[in-house]
């Protein structure tokens, strides 16, 4: 059964159901992993998805920082679901002036391809170095179980999902799936439900990405971020409007020339833009919490999906 285009409530449901079944499981591995937030009660578990799965969970050791897990619908044999995780040390990545650069929309699959493997067709598309690193650690392996499943399938039809990193990550693996010739069996455009995520490319990477998963026909979208307005992950990494933003607060005034050189290195096919539709969910605040665990919990998965059930009821 094909995917329907179009936000669906329920689909995002389920799939931040799976996001918290990985997300607690990798969690399990590593205890410091689990957060010491003072957690309100009004933020309950998430439930399991009833309607999944799980068919395949990527080998992770306590330094394994990202990865992926494979669900199953159980009412469709074509279905399946790829969970993309990270660890949530692993946000430095988002600051660090050693990852937090952008890079060639390309990556080296050895293990499947000889050649590199496009994530963009545009020509100054660029994506954040961190980022691609962590995928391209797992990728073959990805595809090799999705080589095996679209053996046994007629179609293949994938959701793509993620939290955090992992969001961003889906990002990246759907603009590499969308063009790949590498899985033999008919494969459909996958649908992205992205909860937030951080900047993953710049301007030519999402423009690029944007017209492959909708191109302004919103109603037939296949990509959405889900994004709590007061999460300050999705904001990361900080491109030009952000910096220019900064300074006026700080009031602070750069000399000409470091002014001249931060408006040509941030430059558009040098700055970070977010792809896909965004999907806005409104953030509320917690009494009797810190400055700081308030600005934790507005990117809580749990804090997310109250966030979708209530202002998305199905």
């Amino acid at each position: 059964m094909k995917i329907t285009p179009g936000f669906n409530a329920v689909e995002a449901s389920e799939l931040l159901q799976i996001c918290a079944q990985a997300e607690q499981f990798q969690n399990s591995l590593l205890p410091g992993e689990q957060s010491r937030l003072r957690i309100p009660a009004m933020l309950s578990e998430v439930p399991k998805p009833h309607n999944w799965e799980l068919y395949y969970r990527q080998k992770a050791t306590d330094t394994t920082n990202s990865g992926f897990e494979i669900w199953k619908k159980k009412a469709n044999a074509e279905q399946f679901a790829v969970c993309f995780w990270a660890r949530s040390h692993l946000q430095q990545l988002l600051k660090s002036s050693k990852y937090n650069r952008l890079v060639a929309a390309e990556i080296n699959v050895k293990a499947v391809s000889e050649k590199k493997e496009k994530l963009a067709d545009a020509t100054h598309a660029r994506v954040h170095f961190g980022l691609l690193s962590q995928l391209s650690r797992w990728l073959p392996d990805l595809i090799e179980q999705l080589i095996r499943i679209s053996a046994k399938c007629r179609a293949l039809f994938l959701y793509l999902t993620g939290h955090g990193i992992g969001a961003a990550l889906a990002n990246l693996f759907a603009s590499w799936y969308g063009r790949q010739t590498l899985i033999p069996t008919k494969c459909y455009l996958p649908k992205v439900y992205a909860f937030g995520p951080p900047k993953c490319g710049n301007e030519a990477f999402a423009t690029d990405f944007d017209q492959l998963f909708f191109n302004n026909r919103f109603v037939e979208a296949m990509a959405f971020r889900l994004v709590n307005d007061l999460d300050l992950v999705p904001k990361l990494p900080l491109s030009f409007p952000h910096a220019e933003d900064l300074k006026h607060k700080t009031r602070t005034r750069l000399a000409d020339w470091r002014d001249y050189f931060l408006r040509w290195f941030m430059r558009p096919s040098a700055n970070f833009q977010h792809c896909g539709v965004r999907v806005v969910l409104r953030g509320q605040s917690f009494e009797k919490l810190t400055e700081n665990e308030n600005n934790l919990l507005q990117h809580y998965l749990r804090h997310y999906y109250q966030l979708l059930i209530e202002q998305f009821p199905v």
